[in-house]
């Protein structure tokens, strides 16, 4: 908790956003995260790629210094993304058609927090938890109602009781049922004509504007209504500097003002501002990647000292890292039992989908939260792609004996599935012989025979070295996976440097868990006393 707040931020970012690409939620190669500075909020634009800017002052919202921190700040990634996934992309053709209809922009953005968070609920089964980090907001109109409602995820106890509030409700229920953006139009439609008396008229914020220039200033929860379009369609968040069209996130009088579910229900038109290429391109100038947040230069005992030697040689000529003298062979029996439990790994997904066509199946969670729009479940079926993987060995000697043993059995059923065409790609093994960081490329299957040749017998890894120069192969990689016992005593890994190049690691050892914390240098770990289990458990992470 001694670190600086942005390096905190940067933290609980990456590591929920490499729990999404591993999982298979998110597309690495389709976003890109930056931290702003001085800013008090997140926000999303699709300016290809999709873009999320996280404030590095989102800490400030938190009521009380929490040990849990990084997963409040979480909550604004997974918020974010839910635009990126569900949100109207072209969102200045949303705002004219909002406009046109005489809708404030504030009114879709709390429509569409409620739908996209209920999306990212049901895709990632993960919570928010807005009110226990920020508590509950004050509930004054039916709007600072619906927004108490998005704040409890669902959850009707603050305002069970309050009047208008199963009509409230209601609205909620049907906006989580909207199958996009452009859906919300009708019901806000709806929503205004039944709560206009409880609301400012719209137009009042509309003369503000006139009167200053740009959108009004947004008191409370945003209920007073003010659209913020201008006549091209774009829009002015609350605060902003009408000079340059981009928010003053320094006025701290505005900050004060507002807490942190008030500002989150600015983000899209923070977005509209931010289509404007040279207002993204001013926003972007005052912030930094996460990588570059966290990006530490790599360091060691041995960093000055070793010389780095790359030999790519052909199986079949005199090694360089593995030893022809002392095959060790492996358990072969084993790694043709255990293949097809790996190939589903790389099988075809199967599961069910909503959907509205009638079908055997019952959408019963949505048929319970009043969506009847798709009360049907259907079967869907995602076909496998050969995926392209990097093993690479650790063959130090702290690898020798009962370690290397199920190493060279899981190499031995990649090189399986290799010949099976579930996957393509690399064996890499690494040492340290004398000063010299070496090691030995072989392209999947390898023979059996080559494979017992591969012992831990060096001095150190050198695996640092060899993943920087093996660079090219992990960056066309869909899963590199380090065979390691994490026992690193040369050069660091710094996953940070392998994130700024693109490079996710999966770190993987077969022995006792007492003393191996592979998370300490790959972005996930997994350490399990036999093959099978770690088949088990890749299986969890990477399905």
């Amino acid at each position: 908790m001694n670190e600086e707040p942005k390096r905190r931020i940067a933290k609980a970012i990456d590591d929920a956003y490499i729990d999404l690409v591993i999982s298979g939620i998110l597309d690495e190669a389709k976003l890109e995260i930056r931290i702003k500075k001085d800013f008090p909020t997140a926000s999303w634009v699709f300016n290809p790629p999709h873009n999320i800017f996280v404030g590095d002052r989102i800490l400030e919202h938190i009521k009380e210094a929490h040990e849990e921190e990084a997963e409040y700040v979480q909550s604004y990634l997974y918020h974010e993304i839910g635009h990126s996934l569900y949100t109207e992309r072209d969102m200045k053709a949303f705002a004219n058609a909002l406009k046109s209809k005489d809708i404030p922009f504030i009114l879709l953005n709390i429509f569409e927090d409620a739908r996209i968070e209920e999306l990212m609920r049901l895709k990632t089964d993960r919570k928010f938890l807005w009110t226990k980090f920020e508590g509950q907001g004050e509930i004054v109109s039916p709007l600072s109602m619906f927004q108490n409602i998005i704040q409890n995820e669902g959850a009707m106890e603050a305002c069970k009781d309050i009047e208008k509030s199963d009509r409230v409700q209601d609205y909620y229920l049907r906006a989580l049922a909207c199958k996009d953006t452009w859906e919300l139009i009708p019901l806000m439609e709806e929503w205004l004509k039944e709560f206009k008396e409880d609301e400012q008229d719209p137009q009042e914020g509309e003369d503000a504007k006139d009167e200053k220039g740009g959108a009004p200033e947004e008191e409370g929860s945003g209920d007073s209504g003010g659209s913020g379009d201008t006549s091209d369609g774009s829009a002015q968040a609350p605060g902003e500097s009408s000079s340059d069209g981009l928010k003053d996130s320094g006025d701290e009088q505005e900050s004060e003002k507002e807490s942190g579910a008030e500002q989150r229900v600015q983000d899209l038109q923070q977005t509209l501002l931010l289509l404007d290429d040279e207002a993204f391109e001013s926003f972007v100038s005052d912030s930094e990647s996460v990588e570059e947040v966290l990006i530490v230069t790599p360091s060691g005992p041995m960093d000055t000292k070793i010389e780095t030697e790359t030999r790519r040689v052909d199986e079949h000529s005199n090694a360089v890292v593995r030893i022809p003298d002392e095959n060790e062979g492996f358990d072969k029996e084993l790694a043709d039992e255990l293949t097809p439990l790996f190939a589903r790994l790389f099988s075809d997904k199967k599961g069910y989908v909503r959907s509205s066509c009638p079908s055997k199946r019952l959408n019963i969670k949505g048929i319970a939260r009043g969506s009847n729009d798709q009360p049907f479940r259907k079967r869907k079926v995602e076909k496998a792609v050969k995926k392209e993987v990097t093993l690479i060995l650790d063959c130090s000697g702290s690898m020798w004996g009962a370690p290397m043993e199920g190493m060279r059995v899981i190499i031995g059923i990649f090189s399986r599935l290799a010949r099976h065409g579930h996957v393509k790609g690399h064996v890499i093994l690494s040492g340290v012989s004398g000063r010299i960081a070496i090691h030995e490329t072989f392209t999947l299957p390898v023979e059996d025979d080559i494979i017992g040749t591969f012992v831990g017998t060096y001095g150190s890894e050198g695996l640092d070295h060899t993943m920087r120069d093996a660079m090219p192969l992990l960056k066309k990689s869909d899963w590199t996976f380090v065979l390691t016992d994490g026992m690193i005593g040369d050069a660091r890994i710094e996953k940070q440097f392998y994130h700024l190049q693109g490079v996710s690691t999966l770190g993987i050892y077969v022995g006792e868990s007492d003393d191996c914390d592979l998370n300490e240098w790959f972005d996930k770990g997994v350490v399990r006393s036999t093959v099978k289990g770690v088949a088990d458990e890749l299986l969890q992470l990477l399905r």
